[in-house]
């Protein structure tokens, strides 16, 4: 629905060196997220804040500094009334 603080959370598998977060979002309109990754799924460090994002581009690709993590979360803080927090796809960098 079109609430916030929906979330999305992937399980890599192993800890990597994060370094970057594409999300390619169902519809090109405003979505207001945090990105947030961690080692064990209970401790949470945030990596990107748009929860003031001022960009409606369907792709959104967001570079941070490395964070060794096996967890990464998305959280919709905010969209257009209406609209859903769905993506169509998420991609998740790390540095070799």
């Amino acid at each position: 629905n079109s609430n916030a603080n929906h979330w999305w959370k992937v399980d890599l598998g192993d800890i990597y060196p994060i370094d970057g977060v594409e999300i390619n979002w169902e519809y090109a309109e405003l979505y207001n997220y945090v990105i947030e990754v961690s080692i064990d799924n209970n401790n949470w460090i945030k990596v990107v804040d748009k929860s003031n994002n001022d960009s409606n581009e369907k792709n959104q690709m967001s570079g941070f500094s490395k964070e060794n993590a096996r967890y990464v979360r998305i959280t919709v803080t905010g969209l257009k009334s209406g609209y859903w927090a769905s993506m169509n796809e998420c991609k998740v960098f790390y540095a070799k």
